[in-house]
């Protein structure tokens, strides 16, 4: 009997625990690249957002940290992207630790910092052929007489020539490039920043089934304790 007499008192304790986890604040992070930059957004709402949330920047593929950062009072953060992320050309997964046990996550793709890694990749070559020439060409001033010096260094330059019109050509295709993504990333991040917030979810369906779960106890325990004191009365 006395068992009996408990058992409301214990579903109503585990009911009670129970939202503390199920109605717990849902945290969020977005991110998006904007230049060298990558620009995170933090929140638990659109009107709370993440005080000093720290996130780390991971390797997706290794699971290695490669950087880490806190959200200021509005929720954002401004993280350079890692080096290491533009060289090796991987995901970056964003990882959010808002207290209390709150976490979440996202992916920041490796195609969303492609122009780094292609200027990473161009710098170690651009100017490889300027210093073969150089070494060419006292080499062949100092074994040929002065006429032969003057033909070998008449030929150098003009060799070299076509040699400097392409790193030319290349330096200026890079540059133009960078500039033209760095342009339409500056007028894309508020574009973006909008489609993050518009994207944001209010209450999931599975928030909506826990609350209607969570009611439903109620009265169920209720409908308990008042047969139980029905059958008292009645005997």
């Amino acid at each position: 009997m006395r068992t009996l007499r408990l058992l409301p008192c214990l579903l109503l304790l585990a009911l009670l625990a129970a939202p503390s986890q199920a109605f717990a604040h849902k945290v969020n992070i977005f991110a998006y690249v904007d230049g060298a930059n990558i620009v995170a957004d933090c929140f638990f709402s659109k009107k709370d957002k993440v005080n000093h949330g720290v996130v780390s920047v991971i390797d997706a593929q290794t699971g290695a940290v490669l950087a880490t950062g806190t959200t200021d009072e509005k929720g954002a953060l401004i993280i350079p992207v890692p080096p290491k992320a533009v060289a090796a050309a991987h995901d970056l997964k964003l990882l959010l630790k808002a207290g209390e046990g709150h976490q979440g996550d996202t992916v920041v793709q490796a195609s969303e910092f492609a122009s780094l890694t292609a200027a990473a990749k161009a710098k170690p070559t651009e100017h490889a052929p300027a210093k073969t020439a150089e070494k060419a060409a006292p080499k062949n001033k100092a074994n040929a007489p002065a006429k032969a010096a003057a033909n070998a260094a008449a030929s150098v330059e003009t060799k070299a020539a076509p040699a400097a019109t392409a790193i030319d050509e290349a330096a200026l295709t890079r540059i133009v490039t960078q500039a033209v993504d760095q342009t339409m990333e500056s007028k894309l991040a508020p574009v973006k920043r909008m489609l993050l917030e518009s994207s944001e979810k209010s209450v999931s369906p599975t928030e909506v089934a826990g609350g209607i779960g969570y009611i439903v106890g109620l009265f169920g325990i209720m409908a308990f304790a008042a047969s139980r004191r029905k059958d008292r009365s009645g005997k």
